[in-house]
């Protein structure tokens, strides 16, 4: 009997092994078959977030302090002016201490997080749901190939969405541990859940926030629906155990303080976003694959072309990198890039018939309560981020919940929402499964992978952006900051509209150098720029007087030129 148990999660370790190398394959196969010339992004959101990864790495090696990274000279908690990307940077460090260049790193840091995501995920099905091992299998593979994370792939912080898996696991067990009151397993993954908040506060506020949101409204529904017997038992719990729950709840708080201590600043600073900048997401938007997905994207919005004609119309130039698309829309949603965050309909619908199995038959068995609360706060939360008839419930979130105002693309909370469909899905299909053929189950569950499948979406030439910023020779010792010029191709540096080059070609170059180079620069371009940023269209006319003014108001000495089309440095300008 021990023999074959042996053999029996042997054999399952490797179908395990062999699912995740497959979903990493198909997540990454473009980059792989092109031995990683060409990868996720283009020349200017991968850039950087390059740079923010290299920021990490000059940290751990004590060059840099955690909050000031080398660009926007001389302000100070520079970090705060984007998403800090901090347990990335810290695997990304890993692969530039073994020698890779940066941007290699950066796109296996991209496979990493996936890869931990699928496993995480993998678990939280097997320990917190229940699943068998092989509809755990199924679940973590749609979780890494989801439409809307490939879609967006070039965006490592909504990659981040993988460690919400890890974050379930440790507060599933923390309640686990409250509920049989074993005090020390408690204490261990109830202080390890809040320092991984806060460590993932730091790396993407946007996922992050997002969990808090929808575990927030989560809670007040179990509380709505436990009933007196599940209240009776959680407040027992709570007052046997209060001094650990305050002691949690203090470590938590105190790994938070590193976000606070940055963002809060920055957002005084800076000023939060209008409400009229909320991008949610339109009812078209709940299944909107986008074009590049290969079963339903065409499909699904020549549909539109016909059920929806003043959805939003594609009008792009086919031989423009997928990444780069020219929208034809309303003003609101012109140059929507995160259109595409749908959920793939098959999955969608397997959602939709989940939900009312739960709600039909209302077992008090604890699994099956559990998961008409995450029904509930899937649809109640997505609900509030919909807009209707030109209409949002989000106003209301946007002026209620903490932190809600520093959000504008609502769009990417479909990413996240991603986590909860997948479990709602998988649960329906497996309670049916049984009384399917054989057949038809196959189909059904090929269907389901088939239809997360994208086509390209990278752009980024790995050689190219390494040659824009390999230096020939250091700067002179007396610069203590630099600042550079625009290229000369700037108008049309990458496949995209004149200003938005002339707003970042340059700026996201020097950046990068900054951070190689160990010298801050005034120049960078971020989520929320200084107030008085005003680095744009580098090859106008004015543009040194505006360099001089500013160099003037902060007192910066020995400012110092770098030619980025020649890459040479002047000391006088």
């Amino acid at each position: 009997m021990l023999r074959n148990a042996f053999y029996s999660n042997r054999l399952k370790m490797f179908f395990f092994i062999a699912a995740l190398s497959t979903v990493i394959f198909l997540q990454f196969r473009f980059q792989i078959l092109n031995y990683f010339t060409v990868l996720y992004g283009d020349r200017y959101d991968a850039v950087i977030v390059v740079t923010i990864l290299e920021h990490w790495f000059n940290v751990l090696k004590g060059l840099s302090h955690w909050s000031e990274v080398n660009y926007f000279f001389p302000y100070t908690h520079t970090l705060g002016h984007t998403d800090g990307y901090f347990i990335l940077g810290v695997i990304y460090s890993a692969f530039r201490y073994s020698g890779l260049d940066p941007f290699l790193s950066s796109e296996l840091v991209n496979i990493a997080i996936r890869a931990i995501g699928f496993s995480a995920f993998f678990m939280t099905c097997r320990k917190l749901f229940g699943f068998s091992f092989w509809w755990s299998l199924l679940a973590a593979s749609l979780f890494v190939l989801s439409n809307n994370s490939t879609a967006h792939g070039q965006r490592l912080q909504l990659a981040t969405v993988a460690f919400a898996p890890v974050l379930t696991l440790l507060i599933g067990y923390a309640c686990k541990a409250l509920y049989t009151k074993n005090s020390r397993q408690f204490l261990i993954f109830g202080s390890a859940a809040g320092v991984f908040l806060g460590a993932w506060s730091i790396t993407c506020f946007y996922m992050t926030w997002f969990f808090i949101f929808f575990t927030t409204i989560f809670f007040v529904i179990f509380i709505l629906n436990a009933g007196s017997i599940r209240l009776n038992v959680l407040k027992e719990n709570v007052r046997s155990q209060k001094l650990l729950i305050l002691c949690v709840l203090v470590i938590t708080v105190l790994s938070l303080l590193p976000l606070l201590s940055v963002y809060l600043t920055k957002s005084q600073e800076s000023g939060m976003r209008p409400y009229a900048s909320v991008m949610t997401v339109p009812i078209q938007g709940i299944l909107q694959v986008g074009t590049e997905n290969y079963l339903f994207g065409k499909l699904y919005n020549a549909l539109l072309g016909f059920i929806s004609p003043g959805y939003i119309k594609k009008n792009y130039n086919n031989d423009v990198a997928p990444m780069v698309m020219n929208w034809i829309c309303t003003p609101e949603h012109a140059r929507n890039e995160y259109y595409n965050t749908g959920i793939a309909p098959i999955l969608f619908f397997l959602f939709l018939a989940g939900c009312f199995l739960v709600f039909k038959y209302k077992s008090l068995e604890d699994r099956q309560f559990f998961l008409r609360c995450l029904s509930i706060a899937t649809i109640a939360t997505w609900v509030l981020a919909l807009k209707i008839g030109g209409h949002s419930a989000w106003y209301m979130v946007f002026h209620l919940f903490p932190g809600a105002k520093a959000l504008r693309i609502i769009a990417a909370y479909q990413i996240f929402l991603t986590l909860p469909v997948i479990v709602i899905a998988i649960s329906y299909l497996s309670s049916i499964s049984h009384q399917m053929p054989a057949a038809i189950l196959f189909m059904l569950v090929s269907l389901l992978c088939l239809e997360e499948l994208n086509a390209e979406h990278g752009s980024l030439n790995r050689q190219v952006e390494l040659k824009r910023v390999a230096l020939q020779s250091p700067p002179p010792q007396q610069c203590s900051a630099f600042f550079v010029t625009g290229w000369p191709d700037q108008d049309t540096a990458a496949p995209m509209p004149g200003l938005t080059n002339n707003y970042y070609a340059h700026n996201v170059s020097a950046m990068l150098i900054a951070e190689l180079i160990h010298l801050p620069t005034i120049n960078g371009f971020a989520s929320f720029n200084p107030p008085d940023w005003n680095f744009g269209y580098p090859n106008n006319a004015d543009y040194i007087q505006r360099i001089r003014q500013y160099a003037a108001k902060h007192q910066i000495k020995d400012l110092c030129k770098l030619n980025l089309d020649t890459l040479t440095w002047a000391t006088s300008w």
